[in-house]
């Protein structure tokens, strides 16, 4: 019976990826940049699919940067293509705050990305973040200061103001953030946060919520507890490489969650999930309609 080998299918169809993995040492991790992507071998988009209306306004709350494309960036994409508008809301860079100039905490709209990015009084976190969300197509960005890893010392009702005045600065119809079981005590304060500054009272412009995964975070926890009930499709090529661009520092090896093959990976797995080719997958919070 001849055996069955990886290196004969479709996505290693490249000559210079299958000779890398063949001759590659123990220690040398092949470059994968070379592969074929299920996109470009079948030749499939998912532009077709594609529900969102271009009249929603979007916020995007996470607790790190680089946290906004591993749990959505895909879908922000997603977002931006059909119309809509989204911001993003990101508690800590890790302090962003270098030789003695004290950064503007406030946020930043789209036309300011590229020269915040390039910003030499400021660290790396805080440039890389505005990187991103230029490459993401955003139309505003606000980084706050908490203290990295260690949300669980401030105030819970602090947090939740932090988010509150973003919902009341752009009143956002649907909004984005950590799932509440995640390993980082950073991300479930947030998610706390976000449930208690998005608490659907009358008027409050909230009405939909969704819980993402954390790569590296999520899978990580005990128990395993996330049960993705909504998946959007999304072009996992293009998020890893809003990574690579923006947060390569953030990247890690390929057995990693948070390496390129791993993200393309998971997003082709939860895509199978949904009869889609790639997906990113979240919890419901709340859908009013």
């Amino acid at each position: 019976m001849s055996g069955f080998s990886l290196l004969s299918g479709p996505i290693f169809g490249n000559e210079s990826a299958k000779e890398s993995l063949k001759t590659a040492n123990p220690g040398l991790q092949p470059d994968f940049h070379d592969l074929k992507t299920p996109e470009e071998i079948f030749g499939l988009n998912q532009k077709a699919e594609v529900t969102f209306t271009g009249q929603k306004t979007v916020l995007v709350v996470a607790a790190h940067c680089d946290d906004e494309v591993l749990g959505c960036g895909g879908t922000i994409i997603k977002h931006v293509e059909a119309g809509d508008k989204v911001h993003i809301l990101i508690m800590t860079d890790g302090g962003g705050d270098v030789r003695g100039y004290k950064l503007e905490r406030s946020h930043r709209l789209k036309d300011l990305f590229e020269k915040e990015a390039e910003a030499m009084a400021a660290a790396p976190a805080w440039r890389n973040a505005h990187k991103a969300a230029h490459l993401l197509g955003v139309e505003s960005l606000q980084i706050h200061e908490l203290p990295d890893s260690r949300f669980d010392s401030v105030d819970i009702l602090d947090l939740a103001h932090l988010v509150e005045a973003a919902i009341d600065r752009v009143r956002p119809w649907v909004v984005y953030t950590h799932y509440g079981g995640d390993l980082s005590v950073d991300h479930r304060r947030i998610n706390e946060a976000v449930l208690c500054a998005s608490r659907p009272k009358p008027g409050h412009p909230v009405k939909e919520l969704y819980f993402f995964e954390g790569p590296s975070n999520t899978e990580w926890a005990f128990p395993l507890t996330f049960q993705p009930q909504k998946f959007v499709g999304i072009n996992a090529g293009h998020k890893a490489d809003v990574m690579e661009k923006a947060y390569s520092g953030e990247m890690r090896e390929h057995n990693h969650p948070r390496g390129r093959m791993a993200i393309l990976h998971h997003a082709y797995d939860r895509g199978s999930q949904a009869g889609l080719v790639g997906a990113e997958a979240f919890m419901v919070g709340r859908i009013i309609g």
